[in-house]
């Protein structure tokens, strides 16, 4: 049994360890976008299931270059909605000025075990006046 002891210290260190560890913000999606140019934004879901995507206001900037709508769920070439299938929610973005904006959107879920879960994607519009070129 004392030999075992080091053994079990060491792997509970370890398992707590990576237990309390915290997840990473993943680097934002670039998209590139001109004043007055629409952009569409596809994030995958499913409506059946509840899953959705919205903007989360408190953790984006630059809200103030760009006006974000949604514009809901794509239907289905067969109009249908069929449970557990993908689905896509769609959100326009108007830029209104020069500038940039990190939209950050929630995407939040019922796990099997009936949780709910949130992970979070944002994307960074550059902004650019109408007719000028990215570099």
């Amino acid at each position: 049994m004392m030999r075992l002891f080091p053994a079990i210290i060491l792997m509970s260190v370890l398992l707590g360890a990576a237990s309390t560890a915290e997840a990473k913000d993943e680097a934002p999606e670039i998209r590139h976008a001109e004043v007055g140019k629409v952009l569409i934004l596809d994030f995958p879901g499913n409506r059946a299931m509840a899953h959705r995507w919205r903007l989360v206001a408190e953790r984006s900037t630059g809200l103030q270059f760009v006006a974000v709508d949604p514009l809901g769920w794509i239907v289905a070439d067969d109009g249908s909605i069929m449970y557990g299938n993908q689905d896509t929610m769609r959100y326009r973005v108007i830029p209104k000025a020069s500038g940039m904006a990190n939209l950050t959107f929630e995407h939040n879920y019922r796990g099997w075990n009936q949780k709910y879960y949130f992970k979070y994607r944002t994307i960074r519009v550059i902004v650019t006046p109408a007719g000028v070129k990215k570099e």
